[in-house]
């Protein structure tokens, strides 16, 4: 079976890079490994931004869990770093209602979905590309000229195709069922985020709102049995969680009461070879410090395919061709994942608590400064945007209040952040 295009993952970056492939007008295959309206651990919360790359495909409000106004970053009992506005700021969904709608919008315009079939063996040739699937037991081959890699966190995939893995991190969560109309608008039409050394030290623990329930989880490094351990804790004892939860049940998926799934910890080395190139979770695209990746899903599936129309129109596809997805992302988002990434050193560790004080008090010491913080948070749960307009002075002033300086204990990691944030 032959096609232009194969794309191996049908979450939001496979689907969309496919879909727009098909509205470009060429031959493209989807393969997805889960069966139809699979689940994925995931909040689910979805900013403006992301809403504008799938409004490309159609409207997507028929799926929407909530309409989603603030966010709030509760730092244990002490403080909340809050935005706040009259319209929504983005959506709340279920990743199962939501890659299935982008999976069909995809198979609307042109493309052949696979379901529940798994890719196996991927061999690149001169000329072609070929995976090999087995689905329900059948072993299926199929041959194209590209590969957009986009299934999620496979070592063994990215190893096949000459690519070292990434570092990687571990999320689990729950899905409650239950009346939320008690709760207060500032929680209920929110994302909220839960900074606790108690749940979670290298990441943060949340509550995102649907529609009749509740996504809660936490993100952690991989420290086998202790993250469930303080996933139970926390929706036993952390004080917002248990409050809220009172009244609801625990909504089992696929029989399971807790679901895990892996994140990415930092983007790859390198995201492209020859006649392919990765995407979303498998390029390790997400949010160095807050983990919204679903945005940056969308992204990079859009510019692998714009990317791979380049390419396909040429005709001149060589082994150093697919180059151009890498400087294309680069220029797009890269630098926000250095930024990102350097500030993560001083954030997340030991000290978690005193340092998201710190936070939240030199931002608020400053009405103007406060304001921009909740600007970028209500525009994209990001705060690489707000470093990045910062003064020197400023940047030094809350690099001290940090404790920067006990980064020279690793002077690579001091001389990255030194240079990604001053430079």
């Amino acid at each position: 079976m032959n096609y232009e295009v194969i794309v191996i993952g049908g979450g939001p970056a496979g689907a969309y890079s496919a879909a727009l492939l098909s509205k470009y007008g060429y031959n493209v295959l989807l393969i997805e490994a889960g069966s139809y309206k699979r689940y994925k651990v995931c909040s689910g919360g979805t900013p403006l931004r992301s809403v504008e790359l799938l409004s490309k495909l159609g409207d997507p409000s028929k799926i929407v869990e909530r309409e989603i106004k603030g966010v709030n970053i509760f730092i244990e009992n002490k403080e909340v770093i809050s935005t706040y506005k009259e319209k929504p700021i983005g959506y709340s969904y279920y990743r199962s209602e939501l890659d299935q709608w982008i999976r069909d919008r995809a198979s609307d315009l042109g493309s052949v979905v696979y379901h529940e079939t798994i890719a196996k063996k991927i061999k690149i040739e001169r000329d072609f590309v070929y995976v090999k699937c087995y689905q329900k037991g059948l072993a299926i081959d199929f041959k194209g000229k590209l590969l957009i890699g986009a299934f999620g966190i496979k070592p063994d995939l990215l190893l096949q195709l000459g690519i070292k893995p990434t570092e990687y991190l571990i999320s689990v969560q729950s899905e409650f069922k239950g009346d939320t109309q008690h709760m207060e608008e500032e929680i209920r039409s929110s994302f909220n985020f839960l900074i606790h050394p108690e749940f979670s030290t290298f990441s943060y623990g949340w509550i995102f709102p649907k529609s009749e329930g509740l996504s809660i989880g936490i993100t952690d490094r991989m420290e086998g049995n202790i993250v469930l351990e303080r996933f139970k804790k926390m929706l036993s004892q952390h004080p917002l969680v248990k409050e809220k939860i009172k009244n609801m049940k625990i909504m089992p998926v696929n029989g399971k009461d807790v679901l895990a799934h892996l994140n990415p910890n930092r983007p790859l080395k390198r995201t492209f070879g020859r006649r392919f190139v990765l995407v979303g979770d498998a390029a390790g695209f997400a949010d160095p410090i807050t983990w919204e990746g679903i945005y940056f899903a969308l992204k990079s599936g859009e510019i692998a395919a714009n990317a791979f129309s380049k390419l396909l129109e040429k005709g001149n596809i060589n082994d150093n061709s697919t180059s151009l997805y890498e400087k294309m992302w680069k220029r797009d988002f890269g630098k926000v994942f250095e930024i990102e990434w350097a500030v993560k050193q001083l954030l997340w560790g030991k000290d978690l608590t005193n340092k998201w004080l710190t936070i939240a008090k030199f931002f608020k010491s400053k009405e103007e400064r406060y304001n921009l913080l909740k600007e970028e948070l209500a525009l994209s749960m990001s705060i690489a945007p707000v470093i990045k307009k910062m003064s020197t002075i400023e940047k030094l002033n809350i690099g001290f209040k940090l404790k920067g300086y006990k980064l020279l204990r690793k002077p690579i990691n001091f001389v990255y952040v030194f240079k990604t944030l001053f430079s």
